[in-house]
Order: structure tokens, then sequence, then C-alpha cells
């Protein structure tokens, strides 16, 4: 018989192993629970029954989750309808511009719709950008410049922020009415490349003297690696379990959030915006929660492996009985 013995930190493996495998199976559920297809359903049900307002936010957030051509285009559909023009006009092409096969379905409903909400909009085509170039329309996120210049705006005065690689920034404010289109000249200047300075001839003596104190003094004598090691573990475990904490704590309230948007689905109720952010919170939790179960079970095993005694460390001993076959046993304080 081959009998292996192995004296450990009490629970720091053991726990840490069945932290990470927990954490594997809460993964998968949370993955199955994020259903944008689920939350288009229940928009689609409430704009049959007349409430655009609640089927927005419920579009919204599946778009959010997967920005497939479906939801882009029911979540363009719902814009037009609360007059959401600017929004509904990038969606409803954004949809249009796939080969999605709903999409093909209700095409010439789309573009009907794309066509009256380009209505309420002014179009400005913008010459002279460089290629490459994104805009800022009225404070939003920038967007690349489409590849004939055209930017839809809502009616009135808007402020227009063009930027591009190398180039100086422009900003410009254009005023048009809905309906009408007009012309806008935009010239981004090159950036000027500054001239680099030629190496001075101190600069290979300083590297030199530095590499030579690099060099320098052999190690302390004595250094007791496995010490430090040992402390690497302890403080890698502790910190481990920290994280872990505090990725379940983050992980629950992102599951609340979610419990709240099903059951406000279910009572009816408006989609509240500010749970929206429940993936946000569910990813961040699990990643906390997986990476701190690692760091446990990481520093566990530099402990166990770098022990410097018989109490301390790992113990091993062997022994041989004729007419027994090998066993391996390996008996854990956890």
């Amino acid at each position: 018989m081959v009998a292996i013995e192995v004296r450990c930190l009490r629970g720091v493996v053991g726990a840490g192993v069945l932290v990470v495998g927990l954490l594997v199976g809460l993964a998968g559920t949370a993955r199955a629970e994020d259903s944008p297809e689920a939350l288009i359903k229940q928009g689609v049900e409430m704009r049959r029954q007349g409430d655009d307002a609640k089927a927005h936010g419920y579009f919204k957030r599946a778009y959010e989750l997967s920005q497939t051509p479906r939801a882009a285009a029911q979540l363009g559909l719902v814009e037009q309808a609360l007059s959401y023009f600017l929004d509904a006009q990038g969606h409803l092409a954004e949809a249009l511009a796939s080969d999605d096969a709903w999409v093909a379905q209700h095409r010439k409903v789309l573009e009907t719709s794309l066509t009256t909400v380009r209505g309420h909009l002014g179009q400005i085509t913008v010459r002279g950008a460089p290629a490459g170039t994104t805009v800022e329309v009225g404070g939003r996120a920038a967007v690349a410049l489409a590849s004939g210049g055209i930017v839809w705006v809502n009616p009135g005065t808007t402020a227009l922020v063009f930027n591009a690689a190398e180039h100086e920034p422009a900003a410009r404010n254009a005023t048009v009415a809905a309906g009408a289109s007009i012309e806008l000249d935009v010239e981004l200047p090159a950036v000027a490349r500054p001239v680099a300075a030629a190496p001075s001839a101190a600069e290979p003596v300083a590297a030199t003297a530095a590499a030579t104190v690099q060099k320098a003094g052999p190690p302390a004598a004595g250094e007791d690696h496995g010490r430090a090691l040992r402390v690497a573990g302890l403080t890698t475990a502790g910190a481990g379990l920290g994280i872990g904490v505090a990725g379940a704590v983050i992980y629950s309230i992102g599951r609340s959030k979610l419990d709240a948007i099903n059951s406000d689905a279910t009572a009816g109720k408006p989609y509240n915006e500010s749970n929206g952010n429940y993936q946000t919170y569910g990813d961040l939790g699990l990643g906390l929660m997986i990476g701190g179960g690692a760091a446990l079970v990481t520093g566990g095993l530099l402990y166990l492996l770098n022990g410097h005694s018989a109490e301390s460390g790992p113990a091993v001993s062997v022994s041989y009985l004729p007419g027994r076959g090998g066993v391996i046993q390996a008996g854990g304080c956890f």
C-alpha cells in the first residue's frame, strides 16, 4: 500500500474549490435568465395594450442586452410612436441595413416608418471632413460620420462636434427645419507632428551606469524564500476571501434588480430604469466571486507547498505491503 498524507491549512483549499464550483453553476443560471427575447415579448404585449411608454423600457433593455436587428426595429417603432424621432431614425436605419429574416418579413412597414420619421427631422450633408470622422450631435455620444456625410438632427439649431485621428476637432452650429436639408462645410486641420529631439551623448553613459548599479550586489544571504512564499499564500488567500464576499454582495444586488424587473412586468408596472443595470451588477459580482475563489485556492496551495516543518507543511510517508494493490490516499484537515 502506498499512503500519502497531506497536512494542510484548515479549510482553505476545500472551501476554495467549493466556492469555485458554486460560482460556475451561478454563472450558468445568470446567463439563462438574461433573455432579450422575453423582454421583447413583454414589450409587444404592452404595445398591444396601448401602453407605449412601458413597452419602450422593455425594448430598450432588450436592445442593451443584445443589439439584434429585431430589437433595434422594435425599439425604433416604439420611439416613433413616442415622437423620439432622432432615436427612431437611428434604430430603424440600423435594422434595415441588416439581412435579418424578421426584418426582411417586415421591411415595407419599417421603410415606411423610417420615411415618416425622417420627415420630422432635418438633414445636414457634411462636406470636406476626412475619412474616419466622428460626429457628436447635440451632446449625444459620438458616432461615425456616414459615407455620404449625411447627419440627421432635430429641427432647430443643433451643436455638432467633429473629430478625426491626427486632426484638430471642429465645432459647428447648424439650423435646419423639419423636412429640410442643408449643406455644411467642415475642415479639420491636420495636427502638426513634433520633431523628435536628437539623443544627447550623455544618455548612453547614464544608461550604462544604471545597468552597472543594477548588476552590483548579490542577493542577501540566508533569505528564506519558503517563508516569503507562505506569507504570500496567506495574503493571497485572505484577499481572495474578501474579494469573493464583496462579489457575492454585488451579485445579490443584481439578482434583486432582475427579480424587480420580472415582478414589475408580471404586475403590469412601468419599466424602472434604475433596475436596468442588473446585468452589470451580475457580471461584476460573478467576476469578483470567481476571481476571489481562484485566489483563495491559489493562496492555500502556495502556503501548503512551501511548508517548513512537519507541523505546518505537507508531509509524505510511503510504505509497501506485499500482495496488496497500490492505493493512494489524500487526507486533508478541512
